[in-house]
């Protein structure tokens, strides 16, 4: 009882038990004395010391106290704090090497190995510098890529070099440097490459090749035999690869495509929105009807010809395009 003349008695609370001469509670590890003299519990993330909670330090966590009479964090309050009921914080552990406390769950901080590419730095993860590289995780440090073999920053592992590909374990082979006449390149090897996959493309109008292995040639002699690029076709009488369309005018729409090979008439269509029609170079609206006719076939989207219908209404009779006449 912490003061004189009292009427009542006080109990210590979950978290402490009274001194032998019973005027004060003693709190276990994790626990400090209230307002109201009983012992509460520290926040979680906190141990006592010297009567006052303070957080666990970085790189540590503060774990829940079973029975504990030792700890490297608290104030050791006697053999009594063996038989408090637990739920107490009351150590603060150090991490594992290659550990940070990264978060809280379930009211317990809870250390987590550092990711791949990262190492311990401290109380936290940093990510392995660059031509370094962290395979595991929990590392302490990050190991040098061996040469010719590169890393970019917060790597698992070396590479090969853009321009490269990883042709044995130890060699990075350079990707291809030139394209064959008339070509250029479309793609070269990125970073990280396992195989040559640079590739080339035959440069506007060209018919014959592909770039890559074979050149380019302007003109294809041998009719349904040239490999026109994508976005050509091949023209029988010019036999020539000549550009499929690349817009419409409006308000027509594009629809289809070129593909890379032998096409004998451009796949792109334009096509025209309902009540018109592609006449060939543009849209062109289909016929309307005539007063006193009712429209009974319309032209519908994408078609290539008039195909309006229009029929003259009961007591009238005519072409329902031009005319209708009362009969």
């Amino acid at each position: 009882m912490p003061l004189t003349g009292a009427s009542v008695c006080w109990t210590c609370g979950t978290y402490g038990f009274p001194n032998a001469a019973k005027t004060q509670c003693v709190c276990v590890g994790g626990a400090m004395i209230g307002t109201d003299y009983r012992c509460v519990a520290c926040a979680y993330g906190s141990v006592t010391s010297a009567a006052t909670c303070f957080p666990c330090p970085p790189g540590s966590v503060c774990s829940l106290n079973f029975n504990t009479t030792i700890t490297n964090c608290s104030q050791v309050l006697g053999t009594a704090v063996i038989s408090y009921k637990a739920n107490a914080n009351s150590t603060c552990d150090a991490c594992a090497a290659g550990s940070v406390m990264t978060q809280l769950e379930a009211n317990t901080q809870k250390c987590t190995k550092c990711p791949e590419g990262t190492y311990q730095k401290g109380s936290t993860c940093a990510a392995c510098p660059i031509n370094t590289y962290a395979a595991a995780t929990g590392s302490i440090t990050c190991q040098a890529c061996a040469s010719p073999f590169v890393a970019p920053l917060g790597s698992a592992a070396c590479v090969c070099a853009a321009g490269y590909y990883k042709s044995t374990s130890t060699t990075c082979t350079q990707c291809r440097q030139t394209c064959m006449a008339g070509a250029s390149f479309v793609r070269t090897c990125p970073l990280g490459s396992t195989s040559d996959v640079s590739l080339c493309a035959c440069v506007g109008n060209n018919s014959v090749g592909d770039g890559t292995s074979t050149d380019c040639l302007n003109t294809c002699r041998v009719p349904q035999s040239c490999g026109c690029a994508r976005d050509f076709y091949y023209h029988t009488t010019l036999r020539l690869c000549l550009a499929c369309k690349t817009s419409c005018p409006s308000p027509a729409t594009m629809m289809g495509a070129c593909q890379k090979g032998t096409v004998l008439d451009d796949a792109v269509q334009c096509v025209c929105p309902a009540h018109m029609y592609w006449m060939g170079t543009s849209c062109a609206r289909c016929k309307g009807c005539a007063r006193n006719a009712t429209l009974v076939s319309a032209c519908i989207a994408g078609s290539t010809q008039d195909t309006a219908k229009c029929v003259c209404n009961t007591g009238f009779v005519g072409n329902g395009i031009t005319y209708c006449i009362k009969t």
